[in-house]
Formats: structure tokens, C-alpha cells, sequence
């Protein structure tokens, strides 16, 4: 049996989030989608308690962005795929050891590659 990788989507945007589930879904046998998270409140106890080895993330959330949700957990115990609709801000998201940065609308080539990063990569925590 493969190994599951739990993954949790951070992504205020349904169609963005539903559309992102379907895809890996459909690509990704092993990926085990644990949650989806709305908010960076919501995604700090999902983070929490789910422990997920990936986390897609948006940067622009309602209550703050995805770079508050990598600033505050220490050490930072998951691999990062960022999800946005932004170009600028690659660069800062790069600097947390990001594997990708897929801008939206997100196309399966992109995703499949993102997602084949991190399996390549991914090593024991």
C-alpha cells in the first residue's frame, strides 16, 4: 500500500477549493485531503490538529494571509504548496521554502507538477 500524505487546503474562494480537491482527486491516489480551511484562524487549529505533511495555501484571506499562518507555527512540520491569484508575491513565499507557487485558476499540468515536487522531496519529519 502507498504511503497517505495528509494534505489540508487553505482557500477562502469554494470554487477555488473544490476545484483544487477535484483535481488532486483525480491525479493523486495518495494525497488524503484532511480538511479545508477558510480562514488563517481556521487553518492554525486545523494545522494543529490534523498535522498534515502538505498544506495548499492561499495568501489572501479574510482575516489576515497565508504567510500569518507560517509565521506563527514553529517549526513549520509540513511542505507548502502556495495557491493565489497574485504573481507579486512569490518571491516571500519562496523564502519559506515553498515547493510551488501556482497562480489561479490552477491547470493539472501545474498542479501535477507541484504535487510531484513534493512527493520527490518528501522525506521523514
Amino acid at each position: 500500500m502507498k504511503h497517505q500524505y495528509k494534505v489540508v487546503i487553505v482557500e477562502d474562494d469554494l470554487s477555488s477549493s473544490s476545484s483544487l480537491e477535484i483535481m488532486l482527486k483525480q491525479y493523486f491516489s495518495n494525497i488524503n485531503i484532511c480538511g479545508i480551511a477558510t480562514s488563517v484562524k481556521e487553518a492554525k487549529e486545523m494545522i494543529a490538529k490534523i498535522k498534515p505533511d502538505l498544506l495548499f495555501l492561499d495568501i489572501e484571506l479574510p482575516d489576515g494571509s497565508g504567510f500569518d499562518i507560517i509565521e506563527d507555527s514553529n517549526p513549520i512540520n509540513y511542505d507548502i504548496i502556495f495557491t493565489t491569484s497574485f504573481n507579486e508575491f512569490a518571491v516571500r513565499a519562496f523564502q519559506f521554502s515553498a515547493i510551488h507557487y501556482l497562480l489561479k485558476p490552477i491547470d493539472s499540468p501545474e498542479l501535477i507538477d507541484a504535487v510531484n515536487r513534493f512527493l520527490k522531496t518528501d522525506l521523514p519529519r
